[in-house]
């Protein structure tokens, strides 16, 4: 199997799992925080939208700029966000395809040193990784249990 499509395959797991985060919070506890100063379960969600986007934009076009389509205005309740992972998915896992020469450095405006594309992919899927742990605690505060890992 070569390297993309293994990266590839990772990330549509560890997209189907977020989901599956996703689904199993109740509408009504989607702002939910455990403290003031924390992103809340939908902002949370939102955020690994919003830095994915940004990275493979930048990787795909050189474009790191950033956007505010993920902004949490832009999506009120825990049902624009499921929206937003619905449509955003198919997109995202497309722009992934595309990418092609895994060695390649890139430079980004978070580090001084260039990066491969294929450890910025790593990167990308253990980013979301470390936010759906968050949503796990988030989940478990709320008295629920969450769904069981996948590998």
């Amino acid at each position: 199997m070569k390297a993309k499509e293994e990266i590839l395959q990772d990330w549509k797991r560890s997209r189907a799992y977020t989901e599956s985060i996703l689904d199993a919070m109740p509408e009504e506890k989607g702002d939910y925080k455990p403290a003031g100063d924390v992103m809340s379960f939908r902002q949370q969600l939102l955020h690994i939208l919003y830095a994915e986007e940004w990275f493979l934009r930048g990787m795909i076009e050189g474009n790191w700029e950033k956007s505010s389509a993920f902004a949490p205005e832009n999506h009120p309740d825990l049902a624009a966000v499921k929206d937003a992972f619905r449509t955003t998915t198919p997109l995202h896992e497309s722009w992934i395809s595309q990418i092609e020469d895994l060695e390649a450095k890139v430079k980004t405006p978070i580090s001084e040193q260039l990066i491969t594309r294929k450890a910025l992919l790593m990167k990308l899927i253990l980013h979301e990784a470390h936010h759906r742990g968050q949503l796990v605690i988030y989940l478990r505060m709320n008295g629920l249990t969450p769904p069981s890992f996948r590998i």
